[in-house]
């Protein structure tokens, strides 16, 4: 087996991590006093820019149980979103190292919780540290298993075992995420969403690591876990956009018959 049934998981203790931990538990009060003023104006503005529908939100663990949310990532809007969905919780998230960096916008959703993360092949072993010690205080954070954002998200593709490795070790469940119309309001090289567009959020059943124990071997447990969360999110895909399909069919058929009349 590839651990026992509970873990405590312990975070190294270099000094690199003590740094990055200190950053989020000790925050000034101007670090604390935006982050709750984009925590209470991005999901008001958000509603009321979007034509926003949560599902399934029963299915977030309750605040103080740590999670990852693994979700499919077609827009810059991604981040956002899954933190209006599983609001009043607070969702940390990774963002590329370099657009933090060099892009003045996504220094500042630092503030909202995005972390960077080292997209070179074995350069982001130290994101995902930061990640496990986040989710064993009892936190979200939000990972993106296509590793970058993608054309077409309604093919199912095959993720990559972030996600995997920090809930295993931390004993955290995935919660699969799906999100349909974000790439249509907020295009890709587009600097101005496309306002009243409709965005469907919907969450699947929880994934929980206990059920991927029995394997001997860490990453094969972490390839299978992984597999198992993009099917998830395949099957929420195949429901939303089969229901959108129905629903833009049915006005179409309204808006015949009215002519017709």
């Amino acid at each position: 087996m590839i651990t026992e049934k509970r873990v405590v998981y312990q975070f190294d203790r270099s000094q690199y991590y003590r740094e990055k931990i200190k950053h989020f538990k000790r925050w000034g009060f101007l670090n604390r006093s935006f982050w709750l003023f984009l925590k209470l104006s991005i999901p008001f503005s958000m509603k009321r820019l979007f034509n926003i529908k949560i599902e399934n939100k029963n299915k977030v663990p309750p605040e103080g149980q740590g999670v990852v949310v693994a979700a499919n990532h077609t827009s810059h809007l991604d981040s956002i979103l899954i933190g209006i969905g599983i609001a009043p919780r607070m969702s940390f998230f990774m963002a590329s190292k370099k657009a933090l960096e060099e892009n003045r916008f996504f220094r500042l959703l630092k503030y909202a919780g995005a972390f960077p993360v080292d997209q070179r092949p074995g350069h982001g072993e130290s994101a995902l540290e930061l990640a496990r010690y986040i989710v064993s205080q009892g936190l979200a954070v939000t990972i993106f298993p296509q590793g970058k954002r993608v054309m077409n998200s309604r093919k199912y593709m095959r993720g990559k075992t972030g996600i995997a490795r920090v809930a295993l070790p931390t004993n955290v469940p995935i919660l699969p995420a799906y999100i349909s119309g974000a790439r249509e309001a907020m295009p890709p090289r587009a600097l101005i969403p496309k306002f009243g567009r409709k965005i469907v959020i919907r969450f699947g059943d929880l994934i929980y690591p206990e059920n991927y124990y029995h394997y001997h071997d860490f990453y094969k447990a972490a390839r299978a876990m992984t597999d198992d969360v993009m099917s998830s999110i395949y099957e929420l895909m195949q429901d939303v956009e089969s229901e959108r399909l129905i629903s833009i069919e049915k006005n179409k058929q309204k808006y015949e018959y009215f002519w017709d009349i």
